[in-house]
């Protein structure tokens, strides 16, 4: 009786165990923030409006309204680059895996899925560096609609 009373205390004490590892995975490993159309954020600057991210432990993709100067200002450590052919850059909405990782030419294919997912850019400013690790970030400033685009990638 007692052999029987230990075996199901294990039992209840790893079924426990796995519970709260589970709970922690779903809530701090796999944390995920989302939102559209926002006032503000505390990551960006206040001059940015109309924001729209998804973020993540290990990954962050947002879009925002800001003037060109604003932006320029906003991401003065990227070596931004005027946009010469479209510029493909994911949109807080987008949950496939381009664009994360390869070469450029492989980055900046026309995408086969819903362009409400893909922002394309044909006149503005632009920086991606993605790594082998598939680690990295875009860029890109859309000149005609005034909208800035962020995705990073953690490795």
């Amino acid at each position: 009786m007692i052999e029987k009373l230990r075996k199901i205390g294990i039992v209840a004490v790893a079924l426990l165990v796995l519970a709260v590892g589970y709970y922690a995975i779903q809530k701090y490993i796999n944390w995920r923030d989302t939102g559209a159309s926002v006032k503000t954020v505390p990551w960006l600057p206040d001059i940015a409006t109309n924001i729209s991210f998804t973020r993540t432990n290990n990954w962050r993709i947002f879009e925002f309204d800001i003037s060109e100067l604003d932006f320029r200002n906003w991401a003065q450590q990227y070596d931004l680059v005027e946009i010469a052919e479209p510029f493909y850059i994911e949109r807080y909405n987008y949950s496939g895996n381009r664009g994360v990782g390869g070469s450029e030419s492989e980055l900046n294919t026309p995408p086969d899925f819903d362009p409400a997912t893909v922002a394309i850019i044909n006149a503005g400013l632009k920086c991606r560096e993605w790594t082998a690790n598939r680690g990295g970030f875009s860029v890109g400033y859309d000149r005609k609609t005034g909208r800035a685009y962020f995705h990073a990638q953690d490795r």
